[in-house]
């Protein structure tokens, strides 16, 4: 029988690192010189020693020191024999050998040096065995595990850098050379600069360990009412109160090109009750909205209390989104026959056929537009195809319906001869923004766009001698004639830019009315990165602060800074960090209008912004865990000064019993990020509604609005609030002064200095925030 072989351990006969040479020599040396004793002290603690013995021996001797006795062989074995350790260290003999182990004590600090390296090798190896044990018992999860694993590595990295504690007469000048250049008034930051005058003058700047918390309302009252619609990625139609209630679903919105996307909402808000208008647009489309939303314009995101009668947003030109769950043939053609039916009765499309395939849909469009369709070509040589119904209901879902094909069309209502209503659904012009104003498109394309999208739902459709369209023939092979777009040209855009915003998704709608509809109940929703989606088949729009703060610490005084951002892409930062450093206009840039003398700016801003150590993290619902580790890797690695998360409710924090709790655990750990890494951390949060419905001046925010934890509150060293009075007043306050940019930092709690409010200015064109006495050049 051949004998079992056992692995030999290689590392059997090993032993831990240490030097006793060293460790002699630094208790000779303390033995000789009291001043020895305190840069020893200055570099070890007791438990740096290797052996008992030497550990016993360095106290006793450090407690001979602090009562102020001389230290020599015979305190110190006196010392040894009251605490009962002179066997233990050796005893006298020992002490007697120490005593000539070295002949001086100029070089205490060099062994002292040695005597610390072996302990911290010691415990690199004690932490990684503990962690190789944790590991194989596989207790914890991976990420817990590797977070211990970093934050004892760390703690190991900071212990090689420097002892606990610093002697007094180290941090004495230091601080008389502070308080003489405050006498001089010279530089008055202690910490991190914020890059506003009045704001640093308050605070001193936000300073290391602390746990700054910036506050606003989120999207400042940008609302819509409760049966808004929204289109989801399946294709079903949902309400924002719906989709608020479940707290999920995947939405349309445009992104920097105005191209449409989807996006998934990181923040359902419920903002209560408030007044709500109407906005109806030439094409029949209509979202109920509050004072403060913004709808886009040619100009930009405006608030509709800017907004006027003829005034023209932007609505989808197309929304191509399609489900995925098919009905059998005999189902289909039941409901539709069903509608053929009920024709004149106010009966809805079911919600089935919204969740149907491209093909089906196309084919139940047919069924449903067979009822009583009228095709025709128009005297302007266009497409038209008119369906009447005496649903507006059902008028509604066809025109949504048909977006997703590209045909792009307008409901009315009109008198029958019996005094009913009809409600008509009519086909735009065949002529198509896209290549309205550039030869990049040529005119039988633009057609061919049409002509494709309604041959999609009329595959046999064509264009008859006597100007009607047949739909017994093959394809539709008419050429109509380019549309000279009315709506173009009252947007006043220069032609040069035609080519930019040709090739997006939009449609430049004229708004007919806007109506009051008195009080009602109103949702938000937060969209990373776009701010924006898409409801009731119009585009609407949902904290440059924190990114002025982070551009002027970064730029100007070269501080490191973390960006953590769990709301806008990495791009959309830089692009944002770009337009106001350069201070361009962001609408300008995104459309792809700069000016001349806008290329120039950019390109310094660029430079600034190249060198600047600014580090971005858009990782989506990052959690505490991954946070800490990649603010410690970067600390090691490149230094750190300055800590931002955009924005504190979006953390991933551990599991809890409510929200409450969770918001808690997120402050507190944050909080205990800036003591470890001795930095502050800046962290965006929201504020509730409170101040929305309070009245007068009482709408500044105040500590009790903070949102969902008043945790945050207790843990924050210093609390500020954003306040813009445009947002809650209007252009204008009640003596007609104008609001527009005025804005204030109100701080509502600081640990270590006044509260107060300061006053500055926002430049919403160029999303940045700048003093007050500042001007725009």
């Amino acid at each position: 029988m051949t004998a079992i072989q056992t692995e030999r351990d290689p590392y059997a006969d090993r032993h831990p690192p240490y030097s006793e040479d060293a460790e002699q020599a630094v208790l000779a040396a303390m033995m000789m010189d009291t001043d020895a004793v305190m840069r020893a002290a200055e570099v070890l603690d007791d438990t740096m020693f290797y052996r008992e013995g030497h550990r016993r021996i360095f106290r006793a001797m450090i407690a001979i020191t602090e009562r102020g006795a001389v230290i020599d062989p015979l305190t110190l074995a006196d010392e040894l024999d009251r605490r009962g350790e002179l066997a233990a260290s050796g005893g006298k003999d020992y002490i007697g050998y120490l005593v000539d182990a070295v002949p001086t004590s100029a070089n205490v600090e060099y062994h002292a040096r040695i005597v610390r390296e072996k302990s911290l090798l010691r415990r690199l190896i004690e932490v990684s065995t503990g962690i190789v044990g944790e590991a194989f018992e596989a207790r914890s999860s991976a990420a817990e595990l590797l977070d211990a694993a970093e934050h004892r590595i760390l703690a190991l990295s900071q212990q090689r850098g420097g002892t606990e504690f610093a002697r007094l007469k180290e941090l004495m000048w230091p601080a008389m050379e502070r308080i003489e250049a405050l006498q001089k008034g010279g530089k008055t930051i202690t910490g991190v600069p914020s890059g506003f005058a009045d704001l640093d003058e308050l605070t001193s700047g936000f300073q290391p360990s602390d746990l700054v918390i910036l506050a606003a309302r989120p999207s400042m009252g940008k609302c819509l009412a409760a049966d808004a619609e929204l289109v989801l990625e399946d294709g079903s139609i949902a309400t924002i109160e719906e989709i608020y209630r479940a707290r999920e679903g995947r939405l349309l919105s445009l992104d920097g090109s105005l191209k449409l996307c989807q996006r998934t909402p990181s923040d359902f808000i419920d903002d209560g009750v408030k007044p709500v208008f109407r906005v109806t647009t030439r094409l029949g489309r209509q979202v109920t909205t509050t004072l403060t939303h913004p709808f886009l314009t040619v100009g930009g995101w405006t608030p509709l209390a800017g907004l006027r009668v003829g005034d023209r947003i932007a609505v989808p030109r197309t929304m191509p989104v399609f489900g995925s769950t098919p009905m059998r043939d005999c189902e289909l053609a039941q409901i539709a026959s069903r509608l053929e039916s009920a024709a004149d009765s106010s009966d809805e499309i079911p919600a089935c056929v919204f969740r149907l395939p491209r093909v089906q849909l196309a084919r139940f469009l047919r069924r449903m537009l067979g009822l009583d369709p009228h095709l025709s070509i128009h005297a302007a040589d266009r497409g038209s195809l008119e369906h009447r119904t005496a649903s507006e209901r059902r008028a509604r879902q066809l025109q949504h319906l048909l977006l997703r094909f590209g045909v792009l069309t307008r409901i009315g209502a009109a008198p029958n001869r019996d005094g009913t209503t009809r409600w008509c659904v009519d086909p735009v012009e065949a002529g198509d923004l896209r290549g309205q104003l550039t030869t990049e498109l040529p005119i039988d394309a633009s057609v061919a766009l049409f002509a494709s999208a309604v041959t999609d739902v009329f595959p046999h459709a064509r264009r008859a001698s006597n100007g009607d369209v047949a739909t017994d023939a093959g394809p539709w092979d008419g050429h109509a004639s380019r549309w000279a777009s009315a709506e173009w040209r009252a947007t006043d855009i220069d032609v040069a830019d035609a080519p930019n915003l040709a090739e997006s998704d939009v449609y430049w709608d004229e708004i007919v009315s806007i109506d009051s509809l008195g009080e009602r109940q109103v949702y938000d929703l937060t969209i990373p990165g776009t701010h924006n989606f898409i409801a009731n088949d119009v585009c609407v729009h949902n904290t440059a602060l924190c990114l002025n703060i982070a551009q002027h610490a970064a730029i100007d005084h070269s501080v490191p800074v973390a960006f953590f951002s769990l709301e806008m892409s990495k791009e959309s930062l830089v692009q944002r960090l770009l337009t106001s450093e350069a201070m361009v206009d962001a609408q300008r840039l995104r459309k792809g209008m700069l000016r001349d003398e806008d290329y120039g700016r950019l390109a310094r801003a660029a430079g600034f912004l190249n060198t600047a150590p600014i580090f971005i993290d858009d990782s989506a619902g990052i959690t505490l865990l991954e946070m800490r580790s990649k603010a410690r890797r970067l600390k090691v690695d490149v230094g750190l000064g300055l800590i931002i998360v955009d924005y504190l409710q979006l953390i991933n924090g551990p599991n809890a019993e409510n929200r409450q709790q969770e918001i808690s655990q997120i402050s507190r750990s944050l909080k205990a990020l800036a003591k470890e890494l001795q930095v502050p951390v800046l962290a965006l949060s929201q504020l509730s509604r409170a101040p929305e419905q309070r009245s007068g001046e009482s709408k500044r925010p105040q500590l009790s609005d903070l949102r969902e934890s008043g945790a945050i509150e207790q843990d924050a060293d210093l609390v500020m609030f954003i306040f813009r009075p445009e947002v809650y007043e209007g252009p204008t306050d009640k003596d007609g002064n104008s609001l527009e940019g005025k804005a204030e930092v109100i701080i509502g709690k600081q640990r270590n200095g006044p509260i107060g409010t300061v006053n500055l200015t926002f430049h919403k064109q160029f999303t940045r925030f700048e003093s007050a006495t500042n001007r725009v050049p």
